[in-house]
């Protein structure tokens, strides 16, 4: 793999350096799987967060790049609408197709809030109205 775009962390980020090819890039955008991160709903810190197999990174000469998006724009806001306009260019002419995951009524938007915080489905959640 050229780029690996990891929301995950843990034992998937391992696997996925494994895999990659040798100069590739190492995208760190999460880390839903590391133990005790923000305690499991936006609680708490990282005590023991993922250690990454440097030797691999450096075999394989991978750049690794954290990419905090939320955090990035508290500190340029005017990040904000560039970036949304490369994401919908990309959504409009196909090269961009996001993950539906779920499709639920706008009335039945409690139920798909909930199903989302469960982690009943993965992807985006669509509401019709």
């Amino acid at each position: 793999m050229h780029v690996v775009w990891d929301g995950v962390g843990g034992a998937i980020s391992i696997e996925s350096i494994h895999s990659m090819r040798f100069g590739g890039r190492f995208c760190i955008v999460g880390w839903s799987a590391t133990p005790f991160v923000a305690g499991g709903k936006g609680r708490g810190g990282a005590p023991n967060a993922n250690m990454l197999p440097t030797n691999l990174i450096q075999m394989k000469g991978l750049d690794v790049l954290g990419c905090p998006a939320v955090i990035s724009l508290k500190h340029d806001p005017a990040l904000g609408p560039i970036r949304l306009s490369w994401i919908l260019e990309r959504i409009v002419d196909g090269r961009l197709r996001p993950h539906v995951g779920a499709v639920y009524s706008i009335d039945d938007y409690v139920e798909a809030l909930q199903a989302k915080w469960e982690s009943r489905f993965v992807g985006g959640c669509v509401l019709h109205p």
